[in-house]
């Protein structure tokens, strides 16, 4: 598990390297399971986030934790690397979890549950309050139950509301760059919002990020990077169906920048 956690070690330019992630996916996802009551949860879609020193991916949700933490945030939960330690150069990150395969305690298979928020209402919709039962608590476990696994890679699924009427912008020839500039003004909106949260929960006011070109370019240039890996055949289940590759919310995405 350390060495899926210290991914954000390698990069290749200003990208997380995309063999050293295939490999930690296929490490998360066939060498490990998540264990709650009598039941089991293969993992089987994943997305990395990190910010740090030459990887201002901001797009990443702030946050202060030490390595192998479940974090929340509006968009579900995180697996954590370690985030920085006083004096050093600020980084945080981890690994959001997409989509779970379920299996009851003879490892027979129940469903597959898709989407980070409904992994967390899955895992995560009851604990104690009183009382410190790790058997309510979700704890990621080594198991050999999946070890011969193939992995696929995409973008992150990362939302922005296009209109129909834009759509048809950028499929008429006339229009295209109507399009484009409607698209970098929906870009510059989302980073000036994630801006406005970082400066409240990470960066002190000498830190603070100001939206100019640079930034925007390596906003575009993450959110075209292939940081998404599920099991490969599962886009195909029927319990996937409402995050397929290819369904209508997600071609939005794709059309975006391109």
């Amino acid at each position: 598990m350390d060495d899926i956690l210290k991914f954000y070690q390698y990069l290749d330019g200003n990208h997380l390297d995309k063999s050293i992630l295939e490999e930690c996916a296929k490490m998360l996802m066939g060498r490990y399971c998540i264990k709650k009551e009598d039941a089991y949860y293969q993992i089987a879609e994943i997305e990395f986030y990190y910010y740090g020193p030459n990887h201002p991916d901001i797009i990443t949700y702030p946050r202060s934790c030490s390595e192998k933490q479940w974090f929340f945030h509006q968009s579900g939960v995180d697996l954590t690397i370690e985030s920085n330690q006083k004096g050093e150069p600020i980084k945080f990150g981890g690994i959001l979890i997409r989509s779970i395969r379920k299996y009851d305690g003879d490892w027979n298979y129940l469903k597959t549950i898709c989407g980070p928020q409904k992994c967390v209402n899955e895992l995560f919709d009851v604990l104690d309050a009183f009382d410190s039962n790790h058997n309510l608590t979700p704890l990621l476990i080594e198991t050999t139950k999946f070890c011969d696994i193939e992995v696929c890679s995409s973008q992150r699924y990362i939302t922005f509301n296009i209109s129909k009427n834009e759509l048809e912008l950028k499929e008429d020839c006339n229009d295209k760059e109507k399009y484009q500039n409607a698209i970098k003004g929906k870009v510059e909106t989302k980073i000036k919002n994630i801006l406005k949260e970082y400066k409240k929960l990470v960066f002190q006011d000498g830190d603070y990020l100001e939206l100019d070109d640079n930034l925007f370019n390596f906003f575009c240039d993450y959110l075209k990077a292939e940081y998404r890996f599920y099991l490969k055949g599962i886009e195909w289940e029927q319990g996937y169906q409402v995050a397929r590759i290819f369904n209508t919310e997600e071609r939005y995405k794709y059309l975006l920048l391109n």
